[in-house]
């Protein structure tokens, strides 16, 4: 059963003189609150629709079937219409079955995927592609006769103050941007003057570690050379004391070969 306010809010479009299905609006859109409140569960936005204006015309709005509805579809339309304003107490076996029905046959979606902003967006485009342009225009003159002087100047006011809302939002968003980039490329810069010190500093590093390698070897080359030098002396000393001893010998040797020839 839809909610008092609803039947309330439909009954106040019908004095207004709105057509039948902007009266079906307001229980389509308690179908869709219900769906996103997690109160029931479709399997597509189109079912909800459906829904919505079976409850329209159960609660006595005229809404008529489209022209390209199958016979089934009329049928059930004419019968819901012709109970439409009636007084009765559904089936609880009935209501069970629906429920059940329908929770079985959205397993798999979400109310996001079904009755969120941009699944209603899509189901509006595609309706409004299958409608001609006069049927589109012709809907939206009588809209405009309906709405009357002071509704479309307070329309016209609120979709002023949405497109200045929106070029504020745009203008911020490009202040946004901008700062941002900025800030990015500031970030780059300072990434890439880290970087550079980094390098230099590991040049530096490699250089010294370089410099301190050429200098141990220098150091260890120049006291092999020292030891090698005060080793040779010493070499030399040695040899010419051998020299000297063996001169010696074949001296005294000599002289006493002289002295037993000379016996």
């Amino acid at each position: 059963m839809p909610e008092q306010s609803t039947t309330t809010r439909a009954r106040r479009a019908k004095r207004e003189g709105k057509a039948g299905t902007t009266q079906a609006g307001e229980f389509v859109r308690e179908e869709i609150d219900r769906v996103r409140a997690g109160k029931t569960q479709v399997k597509s936005t189109k079912q909800a629709i459906a829904i919505g204006l079976s409850k329209a015309r159960r609660a006595g709005v005229k809404t008529g079937a489209s022209k390209t509805a199958s016979k089934d579809t009329k049928k059930k339309v004419a019968q819901e219409e012709a109970k439409g304003g009636r007084q009765g107490k559904p089936s609880p076996t009935r209501s069970r079955g629906a429920k059940k029905a329908l929770k079985t046959a959205s397993k798999g979606t979400t109310a996001r995927k079904t009755v969120g902003s941009e699944a209603l967006s899509t189901q509006t485009k595609r309706a409004a592609k299958k409608r001609s342009a006069s049927s589109r225009s012709a809907a939206a003159k009588k809209a405009a006769q309906t709405k009357g002087a002071t509704v479309r100047k307070t329309a016209a006011k609120k979709a002023a103050q949405t497109r200045a809302k929106q070029a504020g939002t745009h203008t911020s968003a490009t202040k946004k941007g901008t700062a941002k980039t900025a800030s990015a490329r500031k970030t780059t810069a300072k990434k890439a003057a880290s970087k550079k010190a980094a390098s230099k500093t590991a040049s530096a590093k490699k250089a010294a570690t370089k410099k301190t390698a050429s200098r141990k070897t220098a150091s260890k080359k120049s006291t092999a050379r020292t030891s090698a030098a005060s080793k040779t002396p010493a070499k030399k000393s040695a040899a010419s004391k051998r020299t000297t001893s063996k001169r010696a010998n074949k001296t005294s040797s000599a002289r006493k070969r002289s002295s037993r020839s000379g016996s």
